[in-house]
Parts: structure tokens; sequence; C-alpha cells
């Protein structure tokens, strides 16, 4: 208020800015001034009339004038904004710019301020014994101190491992980045490519569309590489999940140093809601993480919606920065989900923060065809975001329809200041790099790898039961062959896995989905991954059946002997069918050299309804009643049924485009007219999800101001996903009249006895309510991030597993179970 009603007047009075000139250099000004102020988590508005009366009395006649001395004392010790003021009319025309960077300065501040707030950075000098306030050192004037805090300030930057790492060049990609992959294999023709193509020195979008291991994620940090000539500290690598999250990290980790400088001091991190409990992640942390100490006896002052108001930018800093899914924007590397890099450019609290990150970074994002409408929306904005940034993003798709593409290429470019709708040019062309630059597009055909082409038989059951499955796979498995069953839901995955046990027993049963407590995910996740990764062999895949959920459907590199998938819309479904024969191995499915996999011809079997005969309007809900919750839009599936009958086969890569694109595009295929009812409500849904994913995020073209009485959300319920009704248990047992975490061993207990499981209320008894409230209250979060469900031992499964049993229970008179083989699910009740 202070600027707006006299310093500014004062400012502009200065450099002779007056009328029309005034207005518009205000409106310039107004995103970094808001920026300035809005260090505490999100912009600041200008008081409301009462509170600037209220704010009036505070500045007397000496305050206003100490303030002014002030601001023209600032403006002396850096000229270049003398310069920038001397020139109004240039000020207003470069206003987007103004804008661009609002969001980023204010990212800088926020770190800034925690820093310079912390007092081992910048210790108070006190006199005597100490009992008098302590005081700055004695300077003869501002820009003394200023250069004093100058080396106050590059000790500060050193300390909490702010220094930027070095980059080098790396001549020569392939050999220096992959040395185990370069001494068995030459480079695939993409990455090839990726080598001996022309790069442009401006900023683009990089887009990298081919099969399912063909080497894609090679190929990105290649062109990372090259691309490192451009400005930028380091990558974030944006992928759907935690399991790919974690996979991804695994790779990386062998990698991200060989971009920096031998000797710099590099962070890689991961980061997603669960990555502290990654263990070995930990061990390639180089940043400190601030170290700040202050009084956790400190109380905080809590907000209705539960959002801590911290009392303190030390204590606010510390507790932002402890947590490594945010600081990944502050390393030179992070991997992690794509969740964390769209809080940036949602109304969440110190989103700037990330938004400073990130636009030092360039991004790749993986599976980017895996995403609804709603996240579309948020991933459009990021696009935005980076391109107003000028910097370079990089997008891989094993399945991406062109409808998809052009959209992300629109949003890339109105990051530019490019017209929303303008005329944008794709090509249809399959394997294929496009290269988008702000006036300019390429596209660079990429032929197929020797021997990746190949033919997918088709077979189908199409039977609702699930008996037609069951014994392909309890037949495979006694054939030596392992399998996967792809279900669409968790509901089916469990139902499937407890009668596949009753067939071969569950010795050769594993089950994997996303409904288990973390450390139970962790453990499953890495017997996946010993049992069907790239390394596996004969001696232990050998007669294993996986039963899992879309979990395995992206970016884990799995390799499955046969494979049954539920019917999935047609670019899942060619997304699943990457993970069978994903490798060459002999006859019994051990690793091998050469183009001829000895594991004969490849068949992926369907499960699902057919497209012919009588078509009702329950023609999938009756099938997958389940399902149909989650791929909403029957008409998708019905053409999906339609054209693998067409087909015969899926042809890869040669039908590849074709399929997806006759199925999402226009292709005149004519839906069955019960259907079409369904699938306009989907559509509308859609068109609704794009809509509040509008209302939710930061309109980037105003820059940094406040839009209305919006109030950035807490990180753990900002809405990166929409359709995600989820929330977060944590389960625990009763121990000497206490709750304890349901996991015992290890760190971090608490969080790695967290679950995900839709929403429901349980009722208990009021001592047991009383229980959680007392232990809610003990808890670092206060409870706000995740629901307390006490469980008591109730058994034993069949294969003499211990199974719990929630003590509240819904309306229904429902209990919630668990145990470590099948995970999280609702009680049945028998009917009477």
């Amino acid at each position: 208020m202070l600027w707006n009603k006299v310093l500014a007047n004062n400012v502009f009075s200065k450099y002779q800015i007056k009328g029309v000139d005034a207005i518009r250099v205000s409106r310039a000004l107004e995103p970094w001034v808001v920026a300035a102020f809005g260090h505490h988590g999100g912009p600041v508005q200008e008081p409301s009339i009462t509170t600037q009366h209220t704010c009036s009395m505070m500045f007397d006649e000496a305050a206003i004038a100490a303030a002014t001395d002030f601001i023209f004392d600032l403006i002396d010790l850096f000229p270049r904004f003398s310069d920038l003021m001397s020139n109004a009319a240039e000020l207003h025309q470069h206003k987007s710019l103004f804008n661009a960077f609002s969001f980023v300065l204010s990212g800088l501040i926020i770190l800034s301020d925690w820093t310079a707030s912390a007092a081992m950075n910048f210790p108070y000098q006190s006199e005597g014994d100490g009992s008098e306030y302590a005081k700055y050192p004695r300077v003869a004037g501002l820009s003394e101190y200023f250069e004093h805090a100058l080396k106050l300030a590059h000790e500060a930057v050193l300390k909490q491992g702010l220094v930027p790492a070095q980059l080098k060049v790396v001549a020569d990609p392939w050999n220096e980045l992959f040395p185990e992959l370069s001494r068995q294999y030459s480079p695939s023709h993409l990455q090839q490519i990726i080598m001996d193509m022309e790069l442009q020195e401006e900023p683009g979008l990089y887009i990298i569309e081919d099969l399912t291991g063909s080497g894609k994620t090679e190929a990105a940090l290649m062109l990372f590489a090259r691309l490192c000539r451009q400005e930028t500290s380091g990558f974030y690598f944006a992928l759907p999940t935690m399991a790919t999250s974690n996979g991804m990290y695994e790779r990386i980790r062998d990698v991200y140093k060989t971009y920096y400088e031998k000797g710099t001091k590099v962070s890689l991190v991961l980061a997603h809601g669960a990555s502290r409990f990654h263990q070995e992640y930990q061990d390639s942390i180089q940043m400190d993480s601030f170290g700040f100490d202050y009084d956790a006896s400190a109380e905080n002052r809590t907000t209705p919606d539960g959002e801590i108001e911290y009392s303190s930018s030390i204590k606010g800093c510390s507790q932002w920065i402890s947590d490594s899914s945010r600081k990944a924007f502050l390393a030179q590397v992070g991997v992690g989900t794509i969740d964390q890099a769209l809080l940036s450019v949602l109304y969440s609290r110190h989103n700037t923060l990330r938004m400073y990150g990130l636009a030092q970074k360039i991004v790749i994002a993986d599976e980017v065809h895996a995403y609804d409408l709603y996240m579309q929306g948020l991933i459009h904005n990021l696009l935005k975001f980076l391109a107003s940034q000028h910097k370079s993003v990089i997008i891989l798709s094993a399945t991406l329809p062109l409808k998809m593409k052009e959209e992300l290429v629109e949003a890339y470019r109105e990051g530019f200041g490019h017209d929303r709708g303008a005329e944008t040019l794709v090509s249809d062309e399959f394997p294929l790099i496009s290269i988008h630059h702000q006036n300019s597009d390429s596209f660079i055909p990429v032929a197929s790898a020797s021997g990746a082409q190949r033919t997918i038989a088709l077979r189908y059951f199409t039977t609702a039961d699930v008996d037609e499955p069951l014994a392909f796979l309890a037949e495979a498995s006694q054939r030596g062959r392992c399998a996967v069953w792809i279900c669409n839901t968790v509901k089916d995955a469990q139902r499937a896995y407890r009668a596949l046990v009753s067939l071969i027993g569950n010795e050769n049963t594993v089950l994997f989905h996303s409904r288990f407590t973390m450390a139970d995910r962790q453990a499953i996740e890495h017997k996946v991954m010993g049992l069907f990764g790239k390394r596996s062999n004969s001696e232990n895949r050998t007669g294993k059946i996986l039963i899992a959920t879309q979990v395995v459907e992206q970016s884990l590199d799995l390799d499955f002997d046969e494979m049954v998938s539920d019917l999935c819309p047609i670019d899942l479904l060619i997304q699943r069918s990457g993970r069978l024969r994903r490798h060459i191995r002999d006859r019994d499915g051990n690793p091998t050299t050469g183009t001829s996999d000895g594991r004969g011809d490849v068949t992926l079997s369907v499960f699902g309804p057919a497209p012919h005969g009588e078509i009702s309007s329950t023609w999938y809900s009756s099938f997958f009643p389940a399902g149909s919750y989650v791929y909403e839009d029957p008409s998708i599936l019905w053409k999906t049924a339609l054209l693998l009958r067409e087909e015969g086969s899926i042809r890869i890569p040669e039908r590849s485009r074709h399929m997806v694109e006759r199925v999402y595009g226009q292709s005149g295929i004519a839906v069955p007219e019960v259907l079409k009812k369904q699938s306009a409500i989907s559509q509308r849904d859609g068109q609704r999800a794009s809509a509040i994913a509008q209302s939710n995020i930061v309109p980037l073209a105003r820059g940094f101001i406040q839009p209305g009485d919006l109030k950035p959300w807490p990180d753990h319920a900002a809405p990166t996903r929409l359709s995600d009704e989820a929330i977060v248990y944590r389960l625990c047992l009763i121990v000497e009249e206490a709750l304890v975490a349901f996991v015992q061993g290890g760190r971090n207990r608490w969080a790695m006895s967290e679950v995900r499981y839709r929403k429901v209320l349980l009722t208990y008894d009021p001592p047991i309510s009383s229980l959680i409230e007392r232990t809610n209250k003990t808890l670092a979060d206060k409870g706000r991030s995740a629901v307390l469900v006490p469980m008591e031992e109730c058994g034993r499964t069949v294969a003499g597993v211990v199974c719990y049993r929630s003590l509240g229970m819904t309306a229904q008179g429902h209990h919630l179970l668990y145990d470590s083989v099948e995970g999280l699910q609702m009680e049945k009740k028998e009917e009477l």
C-alpha cells in the first residue's frame, strides 16, 4: 500500500514519468512489486479501504521520508534500474516479459528471504555480554553494508548447495553416457539421429515418438547432453507414477554426473509423495538440506484449511525444503512424478519456488499420452510457462494421438506469445522426431531398429467369467512360461489373484497394484523387477505369473513371455504390449544377443466383450463393472475392440499410428446408437474437467498477481489429478493403550504404513475415536495429510499371511481388510 500510494509516485517523479506513461509503467511493474511483498507463499493484494485507513496511521511523514530515502538508496545500488525507468515506453512494450519473469522473481525472493532469515547465514553482532539487542555491523551506509552482505551471501549459497554445477561438453553421448551399453550394442536409429541432427540455438519442443523399448529414454538423455549449450542448470525427468519414477531413478543414477565437470558437486533428487522412503536415493544427494535450526516448541498457527501459517521464515524454509519432492527443483537433476512439476502452475503454496527451479531446467516428460483431459490442461500451462522462460522441453511417447500432439505444440508456442488456435503443423509419420521452435517446425522420420518390426497375433477371451484367462495362465505356468494379466482395476486384480492361486499355488503367483502400504509396495516392486526385469533369467522367472494393474503399463522395464490384458483403449493396449517379449531371450527365457527371440510367435490375449452381435448400453460395464469407472467412454473401447478384429494383429510400428488415429481421430467408424448416450456423457465430463483445469491453473499472462480471493492450496491438497478421489490412510495398531505405526521396523514408520484408497467414512467406539484424536496431535502433520485407521489382527490367509481388520466400520457394517499379499480391500459380507 505504501508503494502504491506514495513511493511509486516519488519514483515516477524522479524519472519524470507522467500521465499515461505512469499508468503503463505501474501496470508493468505491478507483478514485480507483488512478488517482492508476497514472499510467504502466495501473492498479496492491496488492502481494503478500511485496512488502508488503518495502515495510513502507521506511516507518519518521517516514516514516509525514511522509506523514500531507502528506495532511492536502493536505486543507486542497482544502476540498471535507472536505465530501465529512463525508457518508460520500452518498459511497457516488454510487459509480457515482465509478467513471465515475475514468477521466477517471486521464487528467487522466497529463497533469498529464507536464506537471509537464518542467523547462521547472516549473524547479528552483539555488544558487551550479548544481553543488549543485537546490532548490524558498523558500516557507513547501505552501499558499505551491501558489500559486507555479499560476502555472507556467497558463503550461504555455498553452504546450502545452491551453487550451479558446471556442465561440460559431452562430445560422444552414446559412449560417455552409456559405457556398458556401448560395449554391447550400437546406438539405435533413433539414438543415432539424436547425435547427428543439427540443432538450433533457440529453445524448442522436441517430441520423440517411437516404439516401447526403442531406447527413447537414452535418446532423451543424449538430447539433453546436446542441448546443454542452452542456458540450463540440469533437467527434471517427469513420469506418470511413483513406481515409474523409482524405476527411472535407478537408470538416471548411473548417468547424471557425466553431464558435469569432474569434481563438481551435483545433486540428484527423487521427487514424489513417497520419495523419502526410497533408501538408495539418499546416497546421491549432495545438497545441504539448509540445516536451519528453529525452536521446535514454537507454536504454529493454523488456518481454517489446515495449512501451517509459519511463525517465521526460518521455520517455513526448514519444513518446506526438508521435503525432497520440493528440493528436487533446486537440485541440478530431478526425477519424479509429473504431479510435482504441475504443482508449479497450480496455486499451491510457494509454487513459484518450484517455478524458479524449473525455469533453469529442461523438462523431459515421459508417457504424455497417459493423462486425462484435466491433467492435459495443467500440462499445457506448464509448457506455456517453460516456453515463456525460453526453455526447451522433451516429450516422449509411443502412442500419441495427433490431436493431443497438436494441442501440446499450440500450448508451448502460446508461451512465446502466439495466439492459441493458430495454424500448427504436425506430421502423422511414425516413428518420428518432431521439433517445434517459436516460428518453425521440422520432422525427422526414424527407421525402425532391426528386429523391432513385429506382428503381435491376437487371442480373445470374450466370456465374462474369468475361467478362460485363468486356464490359459495356469497352462503357461505349467509349461515354464512367465506371464502377466494386466487388469483395469485393483478389485479385479485381487479377484483374479485369488482364483489363480487356487490353480497353481501362491509360490508362483504375484500380485502388484497401488493399494499396498508403502513398505509392502516397495518390497513387491523390487520382487517384480527381479522376476520379470531385463536381467531376469530362467532360474527366477520360469512358471511365475504376475497379476497387476496399470502400475506395470508405463516406463517399467519388464519382459513377459505371455500376456493377458483387459480390454482398454487402443493406445494403452499397444503400450501394454510393449512389455510382451520386450527383450531378446532364448527359448527358456534367458537373455541372449542377436535379433531372433527363441520363445516363438508372440500373441497378446485380450479379455473383454466382443464388438459384434447384440450390443446393449451396458456392453462394457456388464463385463467390467468396476472398469467402466476407469474408462468411461464405451465408444473408444468398442472402436478398439472392432479395430482389433479388422486388423487381425498389431503390426508395430507399421500400423501403430493408423490404429491410434482410427480410434481417436475422424475415422468414420459408426458407433452403435446404444453407446452414444454414455459416450456423450463422458465427453461432457471431459469438457468439464478441462474447464476445471483452466480455473485451477495460474493465469500466466497476468504475471504474479492473485486472482480474486483464491487462496493457495497446501501441497498435499493441490489437485494435480481431478479423477483421483483416493485419500491416504495410515494403518496402525493398538499397543499398550496407544496407537503405533502398522510398520514396526526401519525409519519413517508412520509414512511407510500409508496406503491410498477411496474415501470411506469409518465410525468408531468413543474410546477409539479419542485415541485417534490424541495420536494425531503427536504426529508431525497433526493428521492433516492422512487418516489414521486402527487395525486388529483377524486371522490368517490361506497362504498363512496375517490379515488385519479395521476397528471402525462403514454405515453398511463393512470393515477394511489388509494383508501384505493382497493389499487393502473392503470386507465382503455374505448374503443371508
